[in-house]
């Protein structure tokens, strides 16, 4: 009977705690919306991001190479551009870019 009443305090408890801990993660993994930046590197880049005249295609970069070319090896012409970036949107920016020529490879096979 005692672990009966014990029971019916502790587990609504436990639940709420679990409740607001589940509430706290989901707000934590929210989406970024990268594409005012994505915007940005097309301006130099092209529309499909594949290169223009004095800018190189974005295709076929792995994540770090992008990453660094946005934390540490930023090109003079994109300093500009990437001071206004968060650390999250390089870090989603690379990822993206990073990922662009996985669906040619796939279309391919």
């Amino acid at each position: 009977m005692r672990l009966l009443k014990v029971s019916l305090i502790v587990l609504p408890l436990l639940l709420l705690w679990c409740t607001q801990s589940l509430a706290e993660a989901k707000e934590e993994i929210k989406p970024i919306d990268i594409s005012k930046a994505v915007k940005r590197c097309k301006t130099c880049h092209g529309k499909d991001l594949r290169g223009k005249k004095k800018s190189p295609s974005l295709y076929d970069k792995d994540f770090s190479e992008v990453y660094v070319s946005l934390t540490s090896a930023v090109p003079k012409k994109m300093k500009g551009v990437v001071k206004k970036l968060s650390e999250k949107e390089v870090w989603e920016v690379s990822r993206f870019i990073s990922e662009l020529g996985d669906t040619d490879t796939k279309d391919q096979d």
